[in-house]
């Protein structure tokens, strides 16, 4: 029988500190609808996986909000298993650290009483991507392997010592999904008590002559977002019809919260283009290349070029936004200009009013 468990968990090493001050990095909205979580979480739920955990971290207030009792990804019922870990970082962590187990020790218990999984699935939470998690699955099953590491497309190192991909390096930073053998995981936090870091991709370089590894590359889109220039790369991919249709336009889908918002209404004399302008809005002035999420506020005479604004911003009237970044529930006041580029983007932190 084979039964796997998905583990999500927080990246640590980014520079997104400005949208992580109230919020784990797997919250930050994207794409005027989504969270980051939403996509790693989307193709677990799309490769039948639902025993899922998400480590919280020790900021998960936004993460319960928007999960909820798992019901827009069809994890509600009573033989799903939704949890969301208690995760608490108070250590160090070395730069290039992919997931360190000693951040899943808190869960032992939880990870313990999953009597019928024998593999577990890991993946971050801060990468955009719909991979294909069901053939990848079917492969390592049949091929009876340990180990399958998913990576992203042309970032494998040369073969060390052998022709055979399965002493290929990896970074842990162009890793998208580790699948490995739940009693593998269950001895190393048996020995946490020894002290030391637990690397996941290091625990397996280490052993990897006494395991058997698979190295599968994902071909598909996918962009980690760790820092600020990604994070606007990313949204503004979204306006990319090919991007769109690859995440968004197949059999595989990627699920996120609801609102039931009205319609966004455009007022006479507005003009938009190539933009994504989510549910709920008033658009009265101008949008070009941009990002808008829900329940927006654009007002008469704005211009809003190569921007992403979250959720509730209000927008007054004769602003100009060029290449900025507005976190949940900005005001920018009337006759504002803000200007940035595609390399430095100009970002407003939460609540701000400017």
């Amino acid at each position: 029988m084979r039964k796997v468990m998905g583990i999500i968990f927080q990246r640590w090493d980014h520079k997104l500190q400005i949208f992580t001050m109230n919020r784990g990095i797997s919250t930050i909205p994207f794409g005027g609808r989504y969270r980051l979580i939403d996509f790693p979480l989307s193709s677990l739920v799309n490769a039948n996986i639902h025993s899922i955990g998400v480590l919280g971290g020790t900021k998960y207030g936004s993460l319960i909000d928007h999960l909820g009792t798992g019901q827009e990804w069809s994890l509600h019922r009573k033989t799903q298993d939704l949890a969301i870990l208690p995760a608490i970082q108070n250590y160090s962590i070395e730069p290039g650290t992919f997931f360190d187990l000693r951040e899943l020790y808190p869960s032992k218990l939880f990870i313990e009483n999953q009597t019928t999984i024998n593999m577990i699935l890991f993946q971050p939470s801060n990468v955009i991507h719909n991979l294909e998690l069901k053939q990848i699955m079917d492969v390592h099953f049949n091929k009876g392997n340990d180990v399958t590491i998913v990576t992203g497309n042309g970032y494998l190192e040369e073969s060390i010592g052998s022709a055979d991909e399965n002493r290929r390096k990896w970074h842990g930073k162009e890793v998208l999904a580790v699948l490995v053998q739940r009693n593998i995981i269950t001895q190393v936090l048996d020995r946490m008590n020894q002290g030391g870091a637990f690397d996941l991709l290091n625990m397996i370089r280490r052993n990897q002559e006494h395991l058997r590894v698979n190295v599968v590359q994902h071909k598909g889109y996918y962009r980690e977002i760790s820092q600020i220039k990604g994070y606007y790369q990313a949204n503004m991919d979204m306006l990319e019809a090919s991007v769109r249709k690859e995440l968004f336009g197949g059999e595989r889908k990627i699920y996120t919260k609801s609102k039931d918002n009205h319609p966004t209404q455009y007022i006479n004399g507005s003009q938009v283009s190539n933009a994504w302008i989510a549910s709920g809005c008033q658009v009265a002035g101008t949008v070009t290349n941009s990002i808008v999420s829900r329940e927006t506020m654009i007002g008469v005479g704005s211009e809003i070029h190569n921007s992403i604004l979250m959720q509730r911003a209000r927008i007054g009237q004769g602003v100009h936004l060029e290449h900025v970044i507005l976190d949940k529930a900005v005001t920018i006041r009337d006759n504002t200009v803000l200007k940035g580029s595609k390399e430095e983007p100009v970002v407003i932190s939460k609540g701000s009013v400017i």
